[in-house]
């Protein structure tokens, strides 16, 4: 099996340059505030815009952590408010897919985390959900 290396976000910024970008992390990959920042910086620096999803509730990680993951981002200056215009950062929309109240993980089934297997349909709903969202964000 080869291995591929990932891209780095600022390459694929370059390569493709977007007019909005989505970022959307999974619940399961640590955030902190310095990489929220590095992320806004190289998003803005590609002079795009952009919209950052969510994760939504789930067993693991924990509603609190859940819930740190979020003030990390609006620290950072992502925002359900925010303008795409006049920040410092290319102002970055929040999607809070949390407010999908259908979305609620089963307390039994799945690893906890991910929407495989059984929750696959919960996990097509979210995803054209979060399309939804996007497409009525207007750069």
């Amino acid at each position: 099996m080869e291995l591929i290396k990932t891209p780095e976000l600022t390459q694929l910024l370059t390569d493709h340059t977007p007019t909005v970008t989505v970022v959307a992390l999974g619940s399961n990959v640590p955030i902190s505030l310095d990489s929220v920042n590095k992320t806004l910086d190289a998003i803005h620096a590609a002079g795009s815009a952009c919209v950052w999803i969510g994760p939504p509730d789930m067993r693991r990680p924990s509603s609190a952590q859940i819930d740190a993951v979020y003030a990390t981002l609006r620290k950072g200056g992502v925002s359900r408010l925010a303008s795409f215009e006049g920040s410092r950062h290319s102002s970055c929309r929040l999607i809070d897919s949390r407010a999908f109240s259908y979305l609620r993980y089963p307390d039994k089934g799945g690893d906890g985390t991910h929407y495989g297997g059984g929750l696959a349909s919960l996990g097509a709903r979210w995803g054209a959900d979060a399309a939804a969202a996007i497409a009525a964000f207007k750069p």
